[in-house]
Formats: structure tokens, sequence, C-alpha cells
């Protein structure tokens, strides 16, 4: 059995935050934690952009090398079957999947690495990205 000492929340909070400025230093893209401030910077969209795929029953790449910064995807209202997405290799019975209006955001930097395909011949998926 371990003998690790255990702490609650609440004490180990209380001791990083009154060791001083060195006591816990994190290392997260865009934040800083000072003291007993946090601070989250989020970057500035230059702009905004969208479009439209369909599948036919082979994976497509759903744009071309765009770089982007945030994406949302949403299958089509009028989808028949499932749109799976992932890289280049999705297939129709791999990746994560959406249903007809179902929508996935998430922080991406290139358009060309989403790639969708249709279980429905047709089916289709429309995006908005944030540049």
């Amino acid at each position: 059995m371990s003998s690790l000492n255990k702490f609650q929340t609440k004490e180990v909070l209380n001791a990083v935050l009154n060791d001083g400025e060195d006591a816990l230093k994190v290392d997260i893209d865009n934040v800083t934690l000072d003291g007993s401030s946090l601070t989250v910077e989020m970057p500035v969209p230059s702009g905004i952009g969208h479009g439209a795929q369909t599948s036919n029953g082979s994976a497509v790449v759903i744009g071309a090398s765009t770089e982007i910064k945030y994406i949302t995807m949403t299958a089509n209202h009028d989808n028949t079957g499932r749109i799976h997405f992932g890289g280049s290799g999705v297939g129709g019975a791999s990746g994560a999947y959406l249903e007809a209006g179902d929508s996935w955001s998430a922080q991406i930097d290139n358009l060309n690495l989403i790639y969708i395909i249709a279980t429905q011949s047709g089916d289709g998926v429309t995006f908005t990205y944030l540049t």
C-alpha cells in the first residue's frame, strides 16, 4: 500500500498559493496563474468563413488548406444516415459521427485535417470557422 500523504483540496490550494510565487507553475498555452489570480487569454479571430461538403460513400476532406482557429460542423438536417468524421483514414464505421442536426466544435489549425464519410450517399455537413 502506498504511503502518500492525503490532503484535502483546500489544504493543497492554501499550501500552493501561500508558499511563494514559484509554488505553482502552470504550463498551458494562454493561461497565467499569478498568486491567486488566474488569467486566460483567448486569441481574437481575424475572420469568419463557412462551407458545405457532401459525401458519396468515400472519405472527402471538408475544405482546402485553410489556416483556422476554431470550427463548428453540423450534419445537414435532411441527412438520412450518419456522417463519420476524423482524419484521412476515417471510414463508415470509424471515427466520431454526427446524426442529422448534430453539431461538433473544436479548436483545430487547418480545414484540410477533417474528413467526412456518409453512410448514405449525398448526405453532408455545413461548417463555420474562425481564422
